[in-house]
């Protein structure tokens, strides 16, 4: 361990880390995590403080363990959902060029069928015995699994290509000034999102520079405040998202999404047909108006054909 690091480390365990820990009463030393994607920055500051966090994936129809973050020495790849449990086989059915398709199973752990309904289970296992999973991935390392998407959800473009909106999802809540995203672009020239802000680090900044608002409503209009999330995105696309996933336009929202609203599963899944038809008037001004638009590297603005 680097000298400087170890220095850091401490100061910051003296600072802020240790009353983290007695907050959470002391004792933890692991989490697990599942249903939802554990974003990999929040994986790497919780170890920091000392509270492993280990993200893990099954179905109910695994019983319902597939793959787990181990905790031994070289077991653990944050944004991934970790290695094969044991006796557990899975692969990668009919990948793309960057290694992608749908998970398939197989082991001790996969149901043996659906009570009574053989077409369910029929539909739900290949001709020679692997589970489908219906969630798309790839293997990273040839050793840990990262699951991209629903292979339900996946859209196509008018461009010809096809874009999990999960993944990308995962991509732009990395921004710390982005606490909600729902990514669009099924039947259109190219991607586009709506983005609900960060408010409370928004808020931060907007004292910082001196931005002026009185509500969320004020605050996401701001020309500013726009240009900071056009310049934050601009950042993500080039970082993170390859060329079909760019976002090329993006509305922000002053709501926050919930379930009481309808707008998320019990587990704070986006219910996109839900979404897509309440947004629907904000969906057709990312794409209709130019003024959403997000210029591209090369500094040409995307256009519609």
């Amino acid at each position: 361990m680097p000298l400087d690091y170890f220095f850091k480390r401490l100061l910051a365990d003296l600072l802020v880390f240790r009353h983290w820990r007695k907050r959470m009463g002391g004792r933890i030393r692991y989490i697990a995590v599942g249903a939802a994607a554990l974003q990999p920055r929040l994986g790497r500051l919780f170890s920091a403080a000392g509270i492993d966090v280990r993200e893990g994936y099954g179905l109910t129809e695994t019983s319902p363990v597939i793959a787990f973050n181990r905790f031994e020495p070289g077991g653990v790849h944050f944004g991934t959902v970790g290695i094969p449990a044991p006796g557990v086989d899975v692969r990668i059915a009919a990948p793309d060029e960057q290694g992608e398709g749908e998970i398939e199973v197989k082991g001790p752990n996969v149901m043996a069928g659906y009570l009574n309904l053989p077409e369910e289970t029929g539909a739900r296992f290949t001709a020679d015995g692997w589970f489908r999973t219906g969630d798309l991935g790839k293997m990273e390392f040839k050793r840990f699994l990262r699951i991209t998407g629903r292979k339900s959800e996946v859209f196509k473009t008018t461009t010809g290509k096809f874009v999990a909106p999960a993944f990308v999802e995962q991509q732009l809540n990395t921004s710390p000034f982005i606490s909600q995203s729902m990514v669009v672009g099924l039947n259109k020239p190219f991607v586009a999102a709506l983005i609900v802000p960060n408010f409370t680090y928004l808020e931060s900044w907007c004292v910082e520079n001196n931005v002026h608002w009185t509500s969320a409503p004020y605050m996401v209009l701001n020309p500013k405040v726009e240009k900071l999330y056009r310049r934050e995105l601009e950042r993500l696309n080039e970082e993170r998202l390859g060329s079909v996933e760019k976002i090329r336009a993006f509305m922000l929202l002053p709501e926050p999404w919930t379930a009481e609203a309808g707008q998320l599963t019990p587990t704070l899944k986006l219910r996109r047909e839900v979404m897509a038809r309440q947004f629907e008037a904000e969906i057709g001004q990312m794409f209709d108006l130019s003024k959403h638009r997000i210029r591209e590297a090369d500094g040409d603005a995307a256009q519609s054909p």
